[in-house]
């Protein structure tokens, strides 16, 4: 966890070109690990604002909630909490899911029960 400089050298055999350096930084975080969510019930119109709780949220812009195949955005309260508003759904139950980058993470919650 945490920023790891890589640096990246490219050469040229050609007398013409120089060598280039560059540094990028990139930041490693934990994977958030959902444990409990609530409500577990809301209308399939969306709009309930829902409170995820477990542990490795960090702030980022590509951290979401995932109710089946429907991604929403998802607010970090703090390292233990999240917030997510439900989208508008279908009635019935769906998983629910934390997703960083657009992907599924491990540690699917039972779900999330849409209804009318």
């Amino acid at each position: 966890l945490g920023v790891v400089e890589i640096e990246t050298i490219v050469a040229s055999s050609h007398h013409s070109v120089k060598a280039q350096d560059s540094v990028a930084r990139f930041t490693y975080i934990s994977s958030p690990k959902p444990r409990s969510l609530l409500p577990l019930i809301g209308p399939t119109r969306g709009g309930t604002v829902i409170h995820v709780h477990g542990s490795g949220f960090t702030i980022t812009e590509s951290l979401a909630c995932k109710f089946g195949s429907l991604q929403v955005h998802a607010t970090v309260v703090s390292g233990f909490v999240i917030t997510c508003v439900t989208p508008s759904h279908t009635q019935g139950n769906q998983p629910f899911q934390i997703a960083l980058h657009g992907r599924g993470m491990p540690g699917v919650i039972d779900g999330f029960k849409f209804v009318r």
